[in-house]
């Protein structure tokens, strides 16, 4: 298995891990997490001294559990010894991630957590953090600031399901005969294999799911009578949350939106010639805070969220301006200063709490 993953492997060995596990399932799904992982990695640092390092890491766990002294397959007696081999694959795993997060040395911003196979019901991230999680699967989810993400079954049945409390970020491991499917409060997202992400905090008036790979189908939980909304990709989905109340709205502020045959629900276009890092939606996942046409109100919540405070306004008129912009490395004295200078806005800041007004 080492010598695969390594590229070192002959043939021969290939064709002897793959019969291998093509008769262990629970094997070959950690092997499928561990290539998953290993090539995501690799990408995303091109350091060859990361790499390297990962590679004797390998070789040193190899030598010190005597993998190649273990025969996988017994032919006389049919016996395989694969739990053996898996500790060693999970001794290997944790020693590559730790060397590549090592390498790849995060933002303070950013945590990056991981969960394979363990009886953890919920991941979650706190305001002030974004965190990203392997799920069992191999499927790769970032968790935006304050939200949490459930597994609503343990992946073993006909579905892969879990439930989403904020926003994510969602890269699914294909799996063809196991659809994928989010739960939310107000929408429902299946999925086979597709890169989208989902917005859906309590405070919300709308849930956003926006595609840029694969396809979806959404189901409105409160308009269960009608048909799943199949998406294509750079499409977002906007569904209000009180479909009566909200319909106009949604109208009036997407003009080239859209409108769907479902009431509250509009398809807003997102521009495909803009990379991943430059889309709106996807900033946060960048550690960018992106805010356009937001009004005062929403922008509050975005803030505290990113910031882990908690804002009051001493003047309602500040709630219905609206603003344009972005954060990335300000800190919170600093980006209260930029609104101020922007917006004209007055603010105090005692502690962890800000409070926002007109002069």
């Amino acid at each position: 298995m080492s010598r695969s993953l390594s590229g070192e492997a002959t043939s021969s060995e290939e064709k002897e891990l793959h019969d291998i596990l093509q008769q262990n399932p629970d094997l070959q799904q950690e092997y499928d997490v561990l290539v998953r992982m290993w090539h995501l990695k690799e990408n995303a640092i091109n350091d060859a001294e990361a790499i390297q390092s990962v590679k004797q890491i390998i070789h040193k766990a190899q030598a010190e559990q005597g993998v190649d002294s273990i025969p996988m397959f017994d032919t006389k007696r049919k016996n395989y010894r694969w739990l053996a081999v898996a500790a060693v694959f999970v001794l290997i795993f944790i020693s590559i991630w730790g060397v590549i997060e090592y390498k790849k040395a995060p933002n303070e911003e950013t945590q990056i957590a991981h969960q394979i196979n363990t009886d953890a019901e919920r991941l979650f991230t706190k305001n002030g953090k974004r965190s990203q999680f392997i799920l069992r699967d191999g499927t790769s989810v970032w968790l935006n600031a304050g939200s949490y993400l459930e597994y609503v079954n343990d992946f073993n049945g006909l579905t892969r399901e879990v439930k989403l409390v904020g926003e994510g970020y969602f890269d699914v491991a294909h799996k063809k005969v196991q659809p994928f499917i989010v739960h939310t409060d107000n929408v429902l997202i299946k999925v086979l294999g597709t890169v989208f992400n989902v917005k859906s905090y309590p405070e919300d008036k709308n849930v956003e799911t926006t595609l840029y790979q694969g396809s979806v189908e959404v189901t409105n939980n409160n308009l269960k009578n009608q048909a799943p909304i199949a998406l294509v990709p750079n499409q977002k989905l906007i569904v209000a949350k009180n479909a009566a109340n909200e319909s106009n709205q949604l109208s009036n502020a997407n003009k080239l939106a859209i409108i769907t045959p479902h009431k509250g629900t509009i398809i807003v276009a997102i521009d495909s010639t803009k990379k991943e890092v430059e889309r709106i939606e996807t900033a946060w996942v960048y550690s960018r805070l992106e805010f356009k046409g937001d009004d005062f109100e929403q922008l509050a919540r975005k803030l505290e969220r990113w910031y882990d405070v908690k804002i009051f306004f001493t003047d309602n008129r500040v709630k219905a301006m609206t603003a344009t912009g972005s954060f990335e490395r300000e800190t919170i004295h600093e980006a209260m200063a930029a609104l101020k200078e922007g917006f004209g806005v007055t603010y105090k800041i005692d502690n962890n709490e800000i409070y926002i007004g007109l002069p």
